[in-house]
């Protein structure tokens, strides 16, 4: 589906825009499945680094887009699932 919008003359200035809101949907589905997660499962699942993963769901988190909590000590993800 990148390709496609890369691809696209009108759609190709909002691809930034269009992955990162694919991504919010992709996790919010993914942690929807599980009370707690792993940093490193999870990275392991997308094929990207923890530390990757940890800044952008940290930023997610922070601007409410994603109902959980991350602790680096344990190093998981854990859901707040709301109504």
């Amino acid at each position: 589906m990148i390709d496609v919008v890369r691809d696209d003359p009108y759609m190709k200035h909002h691809l930034r825009y269009f992955i990162r809101e694919t991504r919010v949907v992709i996790y919010a589905q993914f942690l929807e499945s599980y009370k707690t997660v792993k940093l490193g499962s999870m990275a392991a699942e997308f094929g990207v680094s923890v530390e990757f993963l940890d800044k952008e769901l940290a930023e997610l988190i922070s601007a409410r887009r994603l109902p959980c909590k991350i602790d680096k000590v344990a190093g998981v993800i854990e859901t707040d699932p709301t109504d």
